[in-house]
């Protein structure tokens, strides 16, 4: 990461912080999972970590479908090679297809959200079954919407610089492109998460980032001992979002 991780290690500094789907995956050991909302009779992707977005729009499926396979609610259901994870294929992308040996699901009672847990061959699982604290966490995720960042300032002896990023057309082609009869603003927003997650690793505590989920719009406040040129954090920023958003579509996002 070069000269971005050097400013991360000098400007670090212990930075409380409220409950975030963020720090949740954060903290724990998932390579990668996706939440998908009830929207009417559909379900969509919510959230998402560790996935392309061609597996955020091929998460569009209907109530009927996950009412067949899960039947049993608030309960860890496992699926792998011996029995139907083939039905789930269809809601990823080739690439993460060829990745997945097992599948664990839980579905909400209260809200119908469903959680998908994304496990490969060697990949080390946790103990979910009968975790009550961990279900608790989840829930709260399934619950959470991120409107500003839960980075709180910080006395440092750095400047401060200011970067913003829209990504309103960059999202809005990507899903134009590949899932037009897609719900827009739920989809976009969940590529925004994915994108804000990303800007959450990429630019981690005390760095700020603001967010603005109407607009799909980032706000980057910079620790710093002097300006990093802006074509240097853009750079690095669609580094992190190429298995995101397609490359043609990158130099849609603005950036100041």
């Amino acid at each position: 990461m070069g000269l971005l991780s050097h400013i991360q290690e000098e400007a670090y500094d212990k930075v409380s912080s409220e409950f975030s789907f963020f720090d949740f995956i954060s903290n724990s050991p998932f390579p990668r999972c996706i939440i998908l909302k009830k929207d009417n009779t559909a379900y969509c992707a919510g959230f998402s970590y560790n996935l392309d977005a061609d597996s955020i729009f091929r998460s569009v499926s209907t109530e009927d479908f996950w009412n067949g396979l899960v039947q049993e609610n608030d309960k860890w259901l496992i699926f792998n090679k011996k029995n139907s994870i083939s039905d789930l294929y269809q809601f990823f992308s080739k690439e993460i297809k060829d990745l997945i040996s097992e599948i664990y699901i839980y579905k909400d009672s209260a809200t119908g959200n469903i959680f998908l847990l994304i496990y490969s061959e060697n990949e080390e699982r946790i103990n979910i079954q009968n975790n009550n604290e961990f279900i608790e966490n989840l829930k709260k995720c399934l619950e959470y919407n991120p409107k500003i960042s839960n980075q709180k300032k910080t006395s440092l002896s750095f400047e401060s610089f200011i970067y913003h990023f829209d990504f309103k057309n960059a999202i809005n082609k990507e899903i134009n492109a590949q899932c037009p009869d897609g719900n827009l603003k739920l989809l976009s927003k969940t590529i925004f998460n994915e994108i804000f997650f990303k800007a959450y690793r990429l630019f981690p505590k005390p760095h700020i980032i603001t967010v603005d989920t109407s607009l799909l719009t980032l706000k980057f406040e910079i620790f710093a001992k002097e300006r990093i040129p802006l074509v240097l954090v853009q750079n690095q920023f669609e580094t992190a979002l190429e298995n995101l958003i397609n490359r043609e579509f990158l130099q849609d996002i603005k950036a100041e």
